[in-house]
């Protein structure tokens, strides 16, 4: 049997919410990463309910069970290398002031005389295993979301203590982000793997949808692009500190046993899941041929989510990526046994990525590694407005555009002469109950159309005509079908004017947004027009009476 790698870049073409345990229940935290499970789950889907069929089961066990194809997680890509989580091990010293480089210290190098320098653990959460290794951040934002009781139009609690509507955020992996991952592929011979790459390359073609609400603003698509097969999942020789053991292992020889992804181990002899039984597990698997020296481990809960049952998979302490053990070898052990282990992993749910390790030379106590330059800065620009900001700016312009729309209305309404009945004005007002384009059409219909049933009957066209306005020296009519046109909606209102005073991301923008929105300020404006008319009939009516 015999293992290969099928490197796989994804490159995110839309924001992806890729949910993360822990954080506020409104909320989503999410990873910095993409976990194997994603592409598993992309495939479950495409493979479908394999239903009754044995050649589906069997294809089904294969890709998704862990019979021949396991889904290795995919991490931040620099300059065609797949970066790695930081190694547990690792500090930087703490309040440093940093510029293009930071000296990082690895406390697997100390046994006796601890460093006196104040530490703390390093903010980035990947590194690239090279010469001049780069630590790297994948750029993450958040929205804030706002859902309110449609009744009340605001978030509020019943005497009960009952929400009625919440703020929550989505934090969510930007777009244009570039990740790498690998298949892992177990056959008979080489033809059988370069098989099974190439109905997986089938199977999910060029683009997939990834994380949650894909139907909202987030979408999660990524498109795949596929390399060559290789014989290991770490290529490149590395770099002092971070270097692969590519040879046998030497007796006496130290080596570090690197974890590169979460781990969910169980203690031998209680079979309860539990972290702290790694160490046992890696003396287990090396047959008792290593001594422990050295130990960084940290632990994380991981959960996930079953599509087909609809369902949360049970939560489970792994051990988190990065954990580091420092080994010295009791006897040689052969590179083939060393390949088989790490082809092998440990620990379960090794088809979803878990469980995978690399093997380390010996560390440096001091490693100098480089930051993010200004090209790939960690931060968005600085001229790049929120989304939020767009939506609170179109809120203000459209809120003080409806008043402008309301006071010139009225305003209109009270020079006019002549005015229509109430019963006239209440039936035009009906169709501004519609959208705004399906008012308006309505009321064109009415005024314009050739077609006598559909036209307004000549009694009420005799009332529209008859009503004169001091604005423009037009009658009611006449003014009714020049606004229907939306051609004087710009100056009537004073648009520029409006776009001046209450932008907040720009003047030409916050224009943009006005004339955009010209079918439901005309409406708006109609409809104000026919509520002052109405209004001063009725007091008319009074004042009569």
């Amino acid at each position: 049997m015999i293992y290969r790698y099928l490197p796989f870049i994804l490159t995110l073409e839309a924001p992806a919410v890729i949910t993360a345990f822990g954080g506020d229940p409104n909320s989503s935290r999410t990873l910095s990463y993409l976990p194997g499970s994603i592409l598993r789950g992309a495939a479950a889907k495409k493979l479908g309910d394999p239903g009754n069929d044995p050649k589906e089961w069997k294809k089904f066990r294969n890709f998704i069970l862990g019979g021949k194809v396991r889904w290795l997680n995919a991490y931040p890509v620099s300059q065609d290398l797949r970066a790695l989580p930081v190694p547990e091990s690792f500090r930087c010293q703490k309040d440093a002031s940093f510029a293009q480089k930071a000296d990082l210290i690895d406390l697997a190098c100390f046994k006796e005389d601890w460093p006196e320098e104040q530490l703390e653990r390093v903010s980035a959460p990947f590194i690239t295993f090279e010469a001049n290794p780069l630590l790297i951040q994948p750029k993450i934002g958040a929205r804030l979301h706002h859902q309110r009781d449609r009744i009340k139009g605001r978030a509020w609690k019943d005497s009960s203590g009952q929400s009625h509507g919440t703020i929550f955020i989505y934090e969510y992996l930007e777009a244009d982000q570039q990740f790498e991952g690998l298949v892992q592929l177990k056959g008979e011979s080489e033809e059988k793997c370069l098989d099974l790459a190439e109905e997986v390359k089938k199977l999910l073609g060029e683009m997939v949808f990834i994380g949650r609400s894909k139907r909202a603003r987030y979408g999660g698509a990524a498109r795949i692009t596929w390399k060559d097969l290789r014989e290991t999942e770490i290529e490149g020789p590395g770099g002092d500190g971070l270097r692969p053991l590519l040879e046998d292992i030497l007796k006496g020889q130290r080596f570090r046993l690197f974890l590169i992804a979460d781990a969910v181990v169980r203690h031998p002899e209680t079979g309860q899941i539990d972290p702290q039984a790694l160490p046992l597990l890696i003396e287990s698997i090396f047959k008792g041929r290593v001594r422990i020296l050295f130990k960084a481990l940290g632990s994380i809960v991981r959960s996930g989510f079953n599509r087909k049952w609809r369902l949360e998979i049970p939560q489970a302490l792994a051990v988190k990526a990065g954990a580091v053990l420092l080994l010295e070898a009791k006897e040689g052990i052969p590179k083939t046994e060393i390949n088989s282990l790490l082809h092998e992993g440990i620990g379960e749910r090794r088809e979803e990525g878990f469980g995978r390790f690399v093997l380390l030379d010996e560390s440096v106590e001091i490693l100098t590694v480089r930051l993010p330059s200004d090209s790939e800065d960690i931060e968005p620009p600085e001229d790049e407005v929120p989304e939020e900001i767009f939506l609170m700016e179109r809120r203000i312009l459209l809120k003080h555009a409806r008043l402008e729309a309301i006071e010139k209305g009225l305003e209109i309404a009270q020079g006019a002469q002549n005015i229509p009945s109430n019963s006239l004005l209440g039936r035009l007002s009906t169709p501004l109950r519609k959208p705004p384009s399906k008012a308006l059409d309505t009321l064109r219909s009415w005024l314009t159309s050739d077609s006598e049933e559909e036209r307004l009957k000549k009694e009420a066209m005799e009332q529209l005509e008859r009503c004169t306005l001091l604005q423009g020296n037009k009658n009611l009519k006449c003014w009714l079908e020049e606004i229907l046109r939306l051609e004087s909606l710009s100056e009537l209102l004073n648009l520029d004017v409006l776009a001046q005073r209450y932008h907040l991301v720009s003047e030409e923008n916050a224009r943009k947004v006005l004339l955009s929105e010209k079918e439901c300020l005309a409406s708006w404006l109609i409809e104000a027009v026919f509520s002052g008319l109405r209004l001063r009939n009725k007091l008319e009516e009074e004042d009569r009476g």
